[in-house]
């Protein structure tokens, strides 16, 4: 088996100038499998819009791997263009550093026997059905139930095998596969996109 991993990056007006960010997938693929880069790229950039604001252009995607064995072996394989925006409903008074988390979890660390979660941090949010109410969006009231039916539908539940006739499964870059289903947690600030 082995491990690729896939990153989508995306932009956002900051303060007035553009910053970049994304995130980093990875899926563990079984003996003989093909990975696909372009398709597969395709695929997850296309689970993100579904729940990223319309504010947020997407850019490019790269992959590379295997990552969960020597570093040396791990190299880039592809890299390709993607174009568009979010697709999801938001507020126009969202904050910028807003985000969603979603968590996967994981087997519980073999020493410390500590709980462990795979994580995605979902900035801008937007979501495909539902608008996001003006408190949401400041922070002060979290998620409600259909909003986060609607992120376990359309971005959660879909991740965890990407592919309809050989699906791969999200992992980390070890290759530690989630043992359950994923959860949105409640609603964050991150200040990545400014550091």
């Amino acid at each position: 088996m082995a491990v690729f991993a896939v990153y989508i990056e995306k932009e956002e007006d900051y303060f007035g100038g553009k910053k970049r960010f994304g995130n980093i997938y990875h899926f563990e693929t079984s003996p003989g499998q093909i990975f696909d880069d372009d398709n597969i790229a395709n695929t997850v950039a296309n689970l993100e819009r579904k729940i990223t604001s319309t504010e947020v252009d997407f850019v490019a995607w790269r992959t590379w791997g295997p990552t969960d064995g020597p570093v040396i072996d791990s190299i880039i394989r592809e890299e390709g263009v993607l174009s568009g925006t979010g697709l999801g409903t938001s507020s126009g008074s969202m904050y910028r550093e807003v985000c969603f988390l979603v968590t996967w979890p994981l087997d519980r660390s073999a020493v410390l026997r500590r709980k462990r979660w795979l994580r995605k941090f979902i900035r801008v949010p937007g979501l495909p059905t539902i608008a996001l109410p003006s408190n949401v969006v400041a922070g002060v009231a979290a998620l409600s139930a259909a909003a986060i039916a609607d992120v376990n539908s359309n971005y959660t539940d879909p991740m965890n095998s990407i592919g309809t006739v050989d699906p791969l499964r999200l992992c980390t870059a070890l290759g530690d596969v989630p043992n359950g289903p994923g959860t949105v947690r409640p609603y964050l600030f991150t200040r990545q996109i400014g550091s």
